[in-house]
């Protein structure tokens, strides 16, 4: 995942690729990296469309290992070149400006991520990840100690009020939730994972009559889970979910997912149920989407059904 602030990126390397290296396409030209921990140089090399970083055979962090991106001083250059080559800019992102800064995290806490929702009398409600920081090196708890709060807000720039901690767990780590609205019943999907070391990510689900709750877990959590079936596409890995009612009435999950080929790309997949709570079934032409054969990852989709187009 990857994180801005100003001219600077901050690449989260969470799981380490076999392959040695990792690819970043970023919003203009990269001048230099550097491991955050340490200061230590990043070897990289600038592509046409990306730039590639060559990473030591362990990790620098076992959670997460940031590497410090400096962009170049051009903001319109090609994304991830190494040239000053410029493309048009247009006029939705020159119409852009600065919003408000709107929720801080309590101390020594990480936000992270938003799932907004109007409720019936035009309120908005935010959920989004909270992680403790591992001690000066950042997020890094986010695998076992993450949990999901909720806030509260007469308008998009707030004043936001905290009504309180939706999930936690000393057992499992609540992360990436995403909500919905079907008829009268409000959905919360979120990556569930146990706590324990080498425990896989899976999806969880959660229902209520109000934003405000009281929310029920489906008794079926985890919903989606790594297969563990050699050569599927979800063999090792499914997580961070987008939820939506499809033209049939039927309840869809969509989900990065991670085979246990080599290298392990990320893919997106997809799961149908009959009920909101499932069973959830994996569709049989999955992965839906997958750059596989291009060496490529993508992950971590937002999916929705409008005008009869998904």
């Amino acid at each position: 995942s990857v994180s801005k602030d100003g001219k600077t990126l901050y690449l989260h390397v969470l799981e380490w690729p076999e392959s040695g290296e990792i690819e970043l396409t970023s919003p203009s030209a990269v001048s230099g990296a550097t491991y955050l921990a340490s200061g230590a140089q990043v070897e990289h090399k600038c592509n046409d469309d990306t730039v590639t970083f060559t990473l030591p055979a362990k990790p620098i962090d076992e959670y997460d290992t940031v590497i410090k991106v400096t962009l170049a001083d051009d903001p319109v250059s090609r994304a991830g070149a190494c040239d000053s080559e410029k493309i048009a800019v247009s006029s939705f992102c020159e119409s852009l400006v600065p919003g408000k800064f709107i929720l801080k995290a309590k101390a020594g806490w990480w936000n992270w991520g938003m799932a907004p929702i109007y409720d019936e009398k035009g309120k908005l409600h935010i959920f989004n990840s909270s992680i403790p920081f591992k001690g000066e090196k950042g997020m890094g708890f986010w695998q076992t100690k993450s949990i999901i709060n909720h806030y509260v807000a007469d308008s998009i720039e707030g004043p936001y009020t905290f009504l309180g901690t939706v999930f936690s767990s000393d057992e499992a780590t609540y992360h990436n939730p995403q909500i919905s609205k079907v008829g009268d019943t409000y959905v919360l999907v979120f990556l569930w994972k146990k706590a324990a070391k080498g425990s896989m990510q899976s999806i969880g689900i959660a229902t209520a009559k109000s934003p405000c709750g009281p929310w029920t877990e489906s008794p079926l959590n985890p919903i989606i889970r790594p297969s563990r079936v050699p050569g599927s596409p979800n063999a090792t890995h499914a997580s961070n979910p987008s939820f939506l009612v499809d033209r049939e009435g039927k309840y869809r999950i969509y989900y990065k997912s991670i085979s246990d080929r080599k290298p392990a790309l990320r893919t997106i997949s997809l799961a149908i149920a009959d009920h909101i709570e499932g069973p959830y079934r994996d569709h049989p032409d999955n992965p839906l989407i997958t750059y596989e054969e291009l060496g490529i990852d993508i992950e971590d989709p937002y999916a929705f059904f409008y005008q009869d187009t998904y």
